[in-house]
């Protein structure tokens, strides 16, 4: 739904640049870039930044550009956890990281006088992994109940390349807005993962690993500079 949605609106944004009379040129000089991704989302904040994902781009002419992403999440949570009773017995503690960097090239067609189109291809590698442990500790408080526990650690290593589709809509002589399609495939690897259980103080350990592969797709809104 959401790569549809972002198709579309590549369309909308060539047709509405075709008609636009606004005497607003795309930078011919300029050779750097720099763009963050718009999330759209409801709520309080339906529209924030997400700074997390940068992109920068370097353009060798007007037609030509090389590219590198990288993009880092991190994410911790803890919370109170119950017996079947609801009777506290204790706190699940969660946590995962990411880190994922691409490199590509892009050729830009003539467009119009706002309006870039590009087509272009990517390849990006990751890396990531993740963590649950739950104790039958809250606060420092220790709960003689106790419960099975489903605990893990994993990490994972994984690579993708793919062609990208996308267009850059120019607000300003140097300030732009830009949607992008990307289609390709990828692998992962889980190369780490440790699972274990714990039922009044007797704990079990497995090791396991797999490999993997995965179609790749992805969309976006993005805002960025030229300069």
């Amino acid at each position: 739904m959401k790569t549809k949605s972002i198709t579309l609106m590549l369309v909308a944004m060539t047709l509405f640049s075709m008609k636009s009379k606004a005497q607003i040129n795309k930078p011919e000089t300029e050779k750097h870039s720099l763009e963050v991704n718009l999330n759209f989302q409801v709520g309080s904040a339906p529209i924030t930044l997400d700074a997390p994902s940068i992109k920068y781009r370097y353009f060798l002419n007007p037609n030509l550009a090389v590219r590198t992403e990288i993009a880092a999440s991190l994410f911790q949570n803890s919370s109170r956890i119950y017996n079947n009773a609801m009777d506290d017995y204790g706190t699940l503690t969660q946590s995962s990281w990411n880190l994922n960097w691409g490199i590509g090239a892009e050729h830009h067609f003539k467009g119009t006088d706002k309006l870039s189109p590009y087509l272009g291809l990517v390849a990006e590698i990751q890396t990531g992994g993740s963590s649950q442990e739950g104790t039958n500790t809250y606060n420092g408080f220790v709960y003689s109940q106790g419960d099975l526990f489903t605990n893990y650690i994993s990490g994972s290593f994984g690579w993708g390349a793919g062609a990208v589709f996308g267009a850059d809509y120019y607000l300003l002589k140097n300030i732009f807005v830009g949607a992008e399609v990307t289609f390709g495939y990828g692998s992962v690897f889980n190369g780490y993962q440790q699972v274990w259980s714990t039922r009044s103080g007797v704990t079990t350990e497995t090791k396991l690993s797999s490999f993997g592969s995965l179609g790749m797709g992805s969309s976006g809104i993005r805002l960025g500079v030229r300069f």
